[in-house]
Parts: structure tokens; C-alpha cells; sequence
């Protein structure tokens, strides 16, 4: 389940046109209650969150098991298309998200229940899958 994905459902518009409208502080409050939802309403599941959410969002902890999956801001950047890094609007200056991403990543680490390092290819990703269904007891 991916919150930025259901953000963008439940506002029928995509994530850069909420940044670019009503800015960022309203996204923000859109991803604290789109939280409190999956919190009522979501059990046994794997959320994916949006970088900020676990920032912004303080009682993160309360949604279950957190898994950061650590990767390289680089690696990030060559994994996304263009399309990718031009709908998200922290990434539009570069060096500017490269520095949020180095800030961010001790507090991701120090709230996560489990670290693992995000893989680089297909059998790596599968791996990581079946790590992290045992790591929760989904099976």
C-alpha cells in the first residue's frame, strides 16, 4: 500500500499538483490523516511511505513494524525516469534533496525497527521480499 499513491486517489490529483496549489504544509496534513486512516482501517498489510511521512508524522511507530529500506541518494536518482523525479517536487533541485536525504536518513534509521540495504537487481529484490514477509509473519 503506497501513501503517496492513496494521497493522490483520495485528492484526484497528483502529488506535484498538491505541492504546486496548496503547498507543502497542506500535503503534509493530507499524509498525517491519510496515517490515521491507514491506522484505523489497514491491518496486516506493507505500507510504503513517502520520505516525509515518518518526519512529519510523529506516531509513525503506532502503524506497525518499521522497515527502512536503505539506498544510496545517487542509486535513488538512477533508479528513477525522468517522468519519476519530475513528479516529485523535493526532488527539483537536486543538490538541495541530496542534503535531505543525508539529514533524514538517521532519523529513518533511528526509527526503524530493522534496516535493510534496498537491492539493486531483480533476484536481490525478491530476497528482500521474503525478508520482509518473514520479518512481519506475512506468508
Amino acid at each position: 500500500l503506497d501513501t503517496d499513491a492513496l494521497i493522490e486517489s483520495f485528492e484526484s490529483r497528483d502529488i506535484g499538483s498538491i505541492f504546486k496549489e496548496q503547498g507543502e504544509e497542506y500535503f503534509r496534513s493530507l499524509e498525517k490523516e491519510t496515517a490515521i486512516w491507514i491506522k484505523n482501517c489497514v491491518k496486516r498489510c506493507v505500507i510504503s511511505t513517502g520520505g516525509g511521512m515518518s518526519i512529519y508524522y510523529k506516531e509513525i511507530k503506532e502503524l506497525g513494524f518499521i522497515i527502512y529500506l536503505k539506498k544510496d541518494f545517487d542509486l535513488i536518482l538512477q533508479d528513477l525516469s525522468k517522468d519519476e523525479i519530475y513528479k516529485r517536487p523535493l526532488l527539483q533541485d537536486i543538490k538541495k534533496a541530496k542534503e535531505l536525504h543525508k539529514k533524514r536518513d538517521s532519523i529513518y534509521s533511528s526509527l526503524a525497527d530493522r534496516t535493510l540495504i534496498a537491492p539493486r537487481d531483480k533476484q536481490g529484490a525478491i530476497r528482500a521480499c521474503e525478508d520482509i514477509r518473514a520479518t512481519v509473519g506475512v506468508h
